[in-house]
């Protein structure tokens, strides 16, 4: 199969034919039946869809800190509407205990692999200090857990590999990556039914493998405005990168995508779905990895060329930018992740 060629898109109307079949190539990766909150196509969610779903939400705790201004509960709710078991998430939300204005902007944030680690949970996780911090700054948090779906043992996993187990076929309904999607796709939907009725504006955060769920809900949710990735990255060509987590075999999220990137058949890569998050903003922040202590403002991966150019046709070349700056503690990052949601959300 032949990679899709990025640099052959010269005008809008070309991106649309290329940017649907990018989208149709990645969801005949990851599952063509997933469910989302709305059509990536620049199509607006329709406000009286009776299929629009709904999470049945429910708080577990709540704790008010008011030396922060910050009170943090945590939640439930059910990712499908047969109310299974399995499609339970747990997440927390962070939200000002003040509330300075009647609309909220929210923000989604995607865990890194480490969250629901048992051995920290008695210390704050970077996701934790980020979303507490936005909070104070008047921002809507959520933090899901998607730690089952990655490691989740037993009877699923066996039924699940006998399942894909011989077949070529790429209906990936599934696939861990699938199953992530549907938990944060269903995640945008509590800002709008649990935590307020009117959210003007949603963004996004990740770091690590989170930055890469970041990226891939962006792409395919319209409603995402923004979006922030923290820490290197990698292309999925790179097979030996430690960063490349479609290489990732411990969860190997979406199987048949690595089987094709590795045999060098795969027709999208990383920046094909960097260039579906357009026209959404996207800020990446010290996406590669730098030898010296000394960051270099102008290290940029090459092939954010391509996705610079696809922002550049839209007419919207400052809604994608790369930050190399050296940060020294979690705290850091949240100056440099609100500058960039101020300005888009």
């Amino acid at each position: 199969m032949v990679m899709i060629d990025l640099s052959k898109v010269s005008n809008t109307d070309s991106w649309r034919e290329q940017r649907e079949q990018i989208r149709n190539a990645l969801l005949g990766y990851i599952g063509e039946s997933i469910n989302l909150v709305s059509d990536p196509l620049y199509e607006e969610l329709d406000e009286d869809n009776e299929n629009v779903f709904v999470p049945d939400t429910k708080v577990i705790e709540e704790f008010t800190d008011e030396r922060e201004h910050v009170k943090r509960l945590m939640i439930e709710y059910f990712v499908s509407k047969n109310r299974d078991e399995s499609k339970k998430v747990n997440a927390i939300v962070f939200v000002p205990s003040k509330q300075k204005k009647d609309l909220l902007p929210a923000v989604l944030c995607c865990p890194d692999l480490d969250f629901g680690n048992e051995s920290s949970k008695l210390v704050e996780s970077f996701e934790e200090v980020i979303c507490k911090g936005l909070a104070k700054l008047g921002y809507i948090t959520l933090i899901p857990n998607y730690h089952n779906v990655l490691f989740r043992k037993g009877e699923f996993g066996r039924r699940n590999k006998k399942e894909t187990e011989g077949t070529v076929s790429k209906n990936a309904k599934n696939t861990k990556e699938g199953q992530l999607l549907e938990i944060l796709s269903a995640s945008l939907c509590v800002f709008g039914t649990w935590v307020s009725s009117d959210i003007p504006s949603i963004g996004v955060i990740g770091k690590g493998f989170g930055a890469l769920q970041a990226i891939l809900l962006t792409a395919m949710e319209s409603v995402v405005q923004a979006c922030v990735t923290i820490g290197p990255i990698s292309q999925w060509k790179d097979k030996e990168n430690k960063y490349n987590w479609i290489f990732n075999k411990d969860i190997d999220i979406i199987p048949e995508l690595r089987k094709d990137a590795m045999n060098g058949k795969a027709p999208i890569d990383l920046e094909h779905i960097m260039a579906l998050c357009a026209p959404s903003a996207l800020l990446l922040l010290n996406p590669v990895v730098v030898e010296s202590t000394k960051r270099s403002a102008h290290k940029t991966p090459t092939y954010l060329r391509s996705v610079k150019n696809i922002y550049e046709i839209l007419g919207m070349p400052e809604a994608l930018r790369v930050v190399n700056k050296k940060v020294e503690e979690d705290e850091d990052y949240i100056t440099l992740i609100e500058d960039w949601l101020s300005e888009w959300l």
